[in-house]
């Protein structure tokens, strides 16, 4: 006789789960032992990051310095150790990718948007 348990190992819902198995012979009277597995689940990148936030709007001056943080975008990612880990960066802009790079940069691991030169309304309105 042979029984098989199968179940849905997720690191998020438990790192660890037991398992019992038995084995016993065919004879009369049966005999039977038992053992308990410790099956350690092991995580999956299997979450993406999810932003606190849909949108980021924010104002700014013209006469804001350089330098000077204008956001913080946070992220969070259900997976555990460097599957969780969220580093963040500025996504390819197709209409004027060297603008917004000579405009803004942000901390790859703190989500700290900060202005890289004065803003001009004339020359980066948009």
């Amino acid at each position: 006789m042979s029984n098989l348990v199968f179940f849905n190992a997720d690191y998020e819902r438990s790192h660890i789960h037991h398992v019992t198995l038995s084995a016993s012979d065919q004879g009369e009277p049966s005999q039977s032992d038992h053992v308990t597995v410790r099956v350690h689940v092991l995580d999956e990148n299997d979450n993406e990051p999810v932003f606190e936030k849909q949108d980021y709007v924010i104002a700014l001056r013209e006469n804001l310095q350089p330098g000077k943080e204008i956001t913080r975008v946070r992220a969070e990612d259900g997976d555990s150790g460097e599957n969780g880990r969220t580093v963040y960066y500025l996504a390819d802009d197709l209409s004027s990718p060297s603008t917004t790079a000579n405009l803004i940069k942000v901390d790859r691991n703190t989500g700290s948007v900060t202005l890289r030169q004065k803003l001009d309304r004339e020359v980066h309105d948009g």
